[in-house]
């Protein structure tokens, strides 16, 4: 059996949404959407927060007990959900990596959040910054993130693991170095046809 890692914020949960959302809320300034860079809540393109209102949204976060309960699902999470559901079923391991680390109670707000999006038990978080280590650690076969950094930090310290880039507007510059890398880059649906591809093969794209 292989072992999946998912990402969520910006794989299945829309936290630049809700991070828009609060802004909004405490500020009146309405941010990128869709966010065009990494840190678009600081530099744009568009408007964007002083250090002082960034510090400020994010003590909010940190203090909310349902920031990451209430974050909107991305319009391909439930395709995503039911594949996960799909691996599961079959006997494969499905872990939600993130690195939220902002918030009361996180990793209990990320199961319920995970639970609303339909995602069937086990539903196994883990909670960690150094994603490639973990991804070494676990022995991942395959892993989808949104960040290209992770990505290729994974590529570098877990090279038997297939990497996913899930390609967003904030990561389209990213593509040549991911590719270098060995990964890929793709949207929603290949994602899906990519693991499930592996999943019956046996073979990955870091394996020709």
């Amino acid at each position: 059996m292989s072992r999946i890692v998912l990402d969520i914020d910006g794989v299945m949960a829309g936290f630049v949404e809700g991070a828009n959302r609060l802004a909004l809320d405490m500020t009146g300034k309405a941010l990128a959407s869709p966010a065009l860079c990494w840190n678009w809540l600081t530099e744009g393109p568009g408007e964007t927060l002083t250090p002082e209102e960034n510090k400020a949204l994010w003590d909010c976060i940190g203090k909310s007990d349902t920031f990451w309960v209430d974050l909107p699902e991305l319009p391909h999470a439930g395709a995503l959900v039911t594949a996960a559901n799909r691996w599961l079923a079959k006997g494969h391991d499905v872990i939600f990596l993130t690195t939220r680390t902002r918030g009361v109670d996180i990793k209990a707000q990320t199961d319920v959040w995970l639970q609303q999006a339909g995602v069937d038990l086990p539903r196994t978080i883990l909670i960690a910054g150094n994603k490639g280590e973990v991804l070494a650690a676990l022995k991942a076969d395959v892993f989808v993130d949104d960040y290209a950094p992770n990505i290729l930090d994974a590529c570098a310290k877990s090279p038997n693991t297939n990497c996913i880039l899930l390609a967003q507007p904030w990561n389209a510059d990213a593509t040549e170095e991911i590719d270098r890398a060995g990964a890929l880059r793709l949207g929603p649906e290949a994602t899906t046809w990519a693991i499930d591809t592996f999943l019956g093969t046996g073979k990955g794209w870091r394996d020709v």
